[in-house]
């Protein structure tokens, strides 16, 4: 179990879409430590609410859309007015899509951009001056694999996880001479709900990510365990599932074979399809 380290200053959190999966993982185990957690989503879930507050959470409940400017400026007032300040910020909210350049329209690509980083951008934007002003504190960015390798028919979650990545690089060093780490996290599949409203997916890359869901042994508890150590550990890059590691490593020796193997899922996806 993770002991945090001293540069977190306090035991104050905020996690997006903390109501399911992941955010919810990462709420049980910061309620279970006995910290304040601002968990943001934008449907409030009153049962796991009183869940993480049953296992010692002290819980601040917000229904929002992290698209929604106006709505960060509020929650920031409410916690610095609440609790003083932030130590943890968990930017987990996201959403998939699925598609290739040729089926996702203007509009489709607005809104995962929008969600998966503007949502961080905005959040970000928020907090990280008042961790500024502590000389203290940690972020998380939820990114994916799909940001180190871009598997085909995944075009605009691809795009919008390759850009968390870059986000976070860029934030790790220009939040560094103000007390500030960064932790950027590229999971690959496991059981999560993400891709419960994608309704545009086509039937042979749904059937290919039902597979990859169905082969994960790697929980979203075992990822929330793997993230709250990489804080203690100040580590910015983690990658939690067995093996991935390796992978990264391959890409980045020979990437033309990584790329070699993304064609040959292209045309299997459009044989099928």
């Amino acid at each position: 179990m993770a002991q945090f380290a001293a540069h977190l200053v306090g035991e104050r959190a905020l996690i997006t879409g903390a109501c399911s999966g992941l955010g919810l993982a990462l709420a049980r185990e910061l309620g279970g430590r006995g910290w304040q957690i601002a968990m943001l989503d934008i449907r409030i879930n009153e049962t796991v609410i009183e869940e993480v507050r049953q296992l010692g959470g002290t819980v601040l409940a917000v229904a929002m859309d992290v698209c929604d400017l106006e709505a960060w400026a509020e929650v920031r007032q409410t916690i610095l007015d609440t609790w003083g300040g932030l130590d943890l910020l968990i930017n987990n909210a996201g959403i998939a899509d699925a598609g290739t350049i040729f089926s996702i329209d203007e509009e489709r690509w607005a809104r995962i951009l929008d969600v998966n980083i503007m949502g961080m951008v905005r959040a970000t934007a928020a907090f990280a001056p008042l961790m500024k002003e502590q000389h203290a504190g940690h972020i998380v960015n939820i990114a994916s694999m799909a940001g180190l390798f871009a598997l085909p028919s995944m075009i605009s979650y691809n795009v919008s996880k390759a850009g968390v990545v870059a986000l976070c690089e860029t934030l790790a060093a220009e939040l560094h001479p103000h007390g500030i780490s960064v932790t950027c996290v590229c999971p690959h599949f496991f059981k999560t709900n993400i891709g419960d409203n994608m309704s545009h997916i086509s039937s042979a890359t749904k059937a290919f990510m039902q597979k990859q869901m169905a082969k994960a042994k790697v929980t979203a508890e075992d990822v929330a365990d793997k993230i709250l150590n990489a804080i203690d550990r100040q580590q910015y890059l983690l990658l939690p599932h067995p093996g991935s590691g390796r992978q990264w490593l391959l890409k980045r020796l020979f990437p033309g074979y990584t790329l070699s193997r993304m064609k040959r899922i292209a045309m299997s996806i459009a044989a099928k399809s």
